[in-house]
């Protein structure tokens, strides 16, 4: 039996990709689609709209090479056969006539005549998962489905919970009071093994970083701890404030690495300026880690 050809629909976002000017893609696309620049700005104006309809696979990636070289946004949907009206809920181009009761193949909206633009607040028990119009389109555009939410939120045991906030609690105050007497005091930290000082005290500018540290430090406990009670779907959220908070804390690290480095030195300008090309180049390679980092995904 012969497979199916798969078709494609060619979507225009409304946006332009990143380093492209705007007159200079309307003109671009006026020429590839052979229409007005007016129509093209318009085509550019933010709203998503299907421009092509039915391409097959060498189709569709001649004209997405084309578009992208042109600096415009755009993304593929597979074609659904026989389908040609939007549906109400998720908005894509999967039925084939309205008020039918059709099922959407898409997101999973049953198109009945009770349920539509005219009345988006109606909810019919035991039809469409119990959602108005209304709300099946603001739960897919959230979450991109009509399923009904099931996550296990992140739980941290009580004793956990205590000690976590406790030592943020003891931190803040202790370097809230350093800063405030312009004197943090550090442990177990020796300048030089040759002294015999097991401590000592920071003051200044270098005071300022390692609180600084300290504090992104143990707010990523804190992080943990109100995430806990929070119950809704947002972990993702709190895991991206735990990362910056890690970030921010070894940045006031490295600082205070350079800043003691520099002192040390006498404020020699020598020093100051392979700290500073040293730092640039570390710049450098967190950018790159981070990009690469970010489209793995």
């Amino acid at each position: 039996m012969t497979r199916p050809v798969e078709k494609y629909d060619l979507l225009l976002t409304g946006r332009i990709l990143h380093g492209h000017k705007r007159e200079a893609v309307a003109a671009a696309l006026a020429k590839l689609m052979r229409i007005s620049e007016a129509k093209a700005l318009e085509l550019l104006s933010g709203r998503e709209q299907t421009i092509k309809g039915g391409l097959e696979h060498a189709a569709m990636g001649r004209y997405v090479r084309a578009l992208r070289d042109a600096g415009v946004e755009m993304r593929a949907e597979l074609a659904i056969a026989g389908a040609v009206i939007d549906c109400p809920c998720c908005r894509k181009r999967s039925l084939k006539q309205r008020g039918a009761g059709e099922l959407c193949r898409v997101c999973g909206w049953r198109d009945d005549a009770e349920q539509n633009e005219s009345c988006p607040d109606l909810v019919v028990p035991g039809r469409n998962r119990g959602y108005s119009l209304a709300q099946a389109q603001q739960q897919f555009a959230e979450r991109g489905t009509l399923e009904p939410l099931s996550y296990v939120p992140n739980v941290l045991p009580l004793k956990k919970r205590i000690t976590e906030t406790l030592v943020t609690l003891l931190v803040l105050v202790y370097c809230g009071y350093s800063l405030w007497r312009d004197a943090l005091f550090l442990p177990n930290i020796s300048r030089s093994q040759s002294s015999g000082i097991s401590s000592f005290t920071l003051h200044g500018v270098e005071a300022w970083l390692v609180s600084g540290a300290l504090v992104f430090g143990v707010l990523q406990f804190s992080v943990q701890v109100i995430d806990h009670y929070d119950k809704r779907n947002n972990e993702a959220l709190y895991e991206k404030i735990a990362q910056l908070c890690q970030m921010l804390m070894w940045v006031c690290l490295v600082l205070w690495l350079g800043a003691y480095v520099y002192l040390d030195s006498g404020s020699d300008w020598r020093v100051l300026a392979v700290l500073l090309v040293v730092g640039l180049i570390l710049l450098v390679m967190a950018v790159v880690v981070y990009k690469r980092s970010k489209n793995s995904y």
